[in-house]
């Protein structure tokens, strides 16, 4: 955020037990798409694991024995999910759209019958929000250059793959969400959004709307 970068600010906060066994999963992803995994099978997965919940799991927690065998079972939701294959293949997309060059990720993608597939894939539950850009961005994405392809987002809490599936209407109204976006950006119109549920749990809630005037440098001394 602004009020991070600009006063310094922090941002971080106190994730418990369970967020911190799903943030090991997800650096077991980042660490797959980012590296060469080499094979991925079940006891690679789990050994890797090990080592990331080693250095960044709530292991000393007294119920430590029940959030590892969380992440093993999301590990396993995972290694159902590649189906047979040994290794994934990220990917970065670059996609034009509402005056905007944007490059969408991946964490997984393959091609097979003509047609690219692009996988993101949450530790969490929950279906897909196809009132968000994310899956519209997905979708265009897998459609660039070749003009077909598929979109899916995987939950492994769930162990389910749901498909973005977007009528040409619903697409366009996301694709007219873009556009207004890459307006808002492009006149630096970021206005705050209050909600009294939300703000005093805030890290900036005391310096909202109260940004100085001038150019913001990154990394100026």
């Amino acid at each position: 955020m602004l009020h991070t970068a600009m006063i310094g600010i922090g941002a971080a906060r106190q994730n418990g037990p369970f967020a911190m066994t799903h943030d090991c999963v997800r650096r077991l992803l980042k660490q797959m798409t980012e590296d060469d995994p080499g094979d991925t099978g079940r006891a690679e997965l789990e050994a890797a694991f090990e080592a990331i919940w080693l250095e960044h799991g709530p292991w000393e927690h007294g119920y430590a024995e029940h959030y590892r065998a969380l992440g093993s079972k999301l590990l396993d939701s995972l290694h159902r999910q590649l189906n047979g294959r040994t290794s994934m293949s990220s990917a970065a997309i670059p996609v034009h759209q509402g005056g905007l060059e944007l490059l969408v990720h991946a964490e997984d993608s393959w091609s097979g019958g003509g047609e690219r597939v692009l996988r993101r894939i949450r530790t969490g539950s929950g279906g897909m929000d196809d009132m968000s850009v994310g899956p519209a961005l997905l979708l265009l994405a897998a459609q660039e250059g070749a003009g077909t392809g598929r979109a899916e987002v995987v939950s492994l809490t769930d162990d389910a793959v749901h498909s973005v599936d977007l009528k040409p209407t619903k697409l366009r109204n996301r694709v007219k969400t873009l556009g207004e976006f890459g307006e808002q950006i492009r006149q630096g119109s970021f206005p705050a959004t209050g909600k009294a549920e939300d703000c005093p749990r805030c890290p900036h809630w005391f310096a909202c709307g109260r940004l100085p005037r001038g150019d913001l440098a990154l990394g100026a001394g």
